[in-house]
């Protein structure tokens, strides 16, 4: 059977809608449900206020012992210092470099053109192994890239160090079997991924993730990124049902705890759609149905 890790990103799409915003309390209870699930890996979001995120993290550390804990890197020397200091006291600590890939995108976010986004890719990721074991580069916008700049990418990410390399399609526009095919072609055009534990992030505009998610399994991808409740990511739950039902068949599994799943993410989707609602506050220990 193929482990299939699981990096929720339930905390980074949770502040994303409008009106969201998920109060401390809040956030360490989404975190500490995803602990007890088993989720593989807790993806937490990048540093704003230097002082209440980074206390957020370290008490997400102080408690997460079976989920590895990743942060994002931002785009200096000097941000990745700051987010690996903020999770360094993890069990697990896993430092996230995450960089677009397109045409548009990389002048829009970035100012860069492709050569020197590689130089970039390069010098984040060398930082970043610098510090941690554990170092992730995500090609975001990958599907719309140039064949070649993703290339020299993805290469590069791995040459650095990188341990992980995830592949994203914000579009959402491939069909399940392209994305898969193009996966494929990745890893036969790319020997270094080889070395590496291949990634993949499909949103769900479409409705289409959960079936884009497996084809790329399909494919070699060995990690993949879910959200509960109203979110751009594959939903954990649904990934999970798939598994629990379809792994034997497939020849995957993951190290979740089933029997525990739904009452958990329960609580978690009423945790952030009740802030959707009315923003009104959330109390440890109870969900929409009473369930404790």
């Amino acid at each position: 059977m193929r482990a299939i890790w699981i990096a929720d990103r339930t905390l980074t799409e949770a502040g994303k809608g409008v009106g969201v915003a998920l109060s401390f309390k809040e956030r360490i209870e989404v975190a500490r449900h995803l602990d007890n699930l088993h989720a593989d890996i807790i993806e937490l979001p990048q540093i704003v206020n230097s002082r209440t995120d980074t206390l957020l993290v370290r008490t997400v550390a102080s408690f997460a012992k079976y989920s590895c804990l990743s942060m994002p890197v931002g785009m200096t020397e000097e941000s990745v210092e700051e987010a690996w200091q903020s999770v360094r006291g993890a069990a697990h600590p896993r430092l996230r470099v995450v960089l677009p890939l397109s045409p548009v995108q990389m002048e829009y976010i970035c100012h860069k053109k492709a050569p020197k986004m590689i130089e970039l890719i390069t010098q984040l990721v060398k930082k970043a192994t610098s510090l941690c074991s554990d170092v992730e580069f995500c090609a975001a916008d990958a599907t719309r890239a140039e064949t070649q700049v993703l290339v020299d990418a993805l290469t590069a990410a791995v040459e650095a160090g990188a341990t992980t390399v995830t592949v994203y399609d914000n579009a959402a526009t491939m069909m399940p079997d392209t994305l898969g095919d193009f996966l494929s072609g990745l890893k036969a055009n790319i020997p270094a991924l080889a070395k590496v534990r291949l990634g993949i992030c499909c949103e769900n505009k479409y409705g289409m993730a959960l079936a884009a998610t497996m084809a790329a399994i399909k494919a070699g991808a060995d990690e993949v990124k879910t959200a509960v409740g109203d979110a751009e990511s594959p939903s954990l739950d649904g990934f999970a049902a798939i598994l629990r039902d379809c792994g034997d068949k497939e020849g995957i599994c993951a190290s979740l705890k089933y029997t525990e799943m739904r009452r958990i993410t329960k609580q978690i989707a009423w945790i952030v759609d009740q802030q959707k609602r009315n923003g009104t506050p959330y109390e440890a220990g109870t969900g929409s149905d009473g369930a404790h």
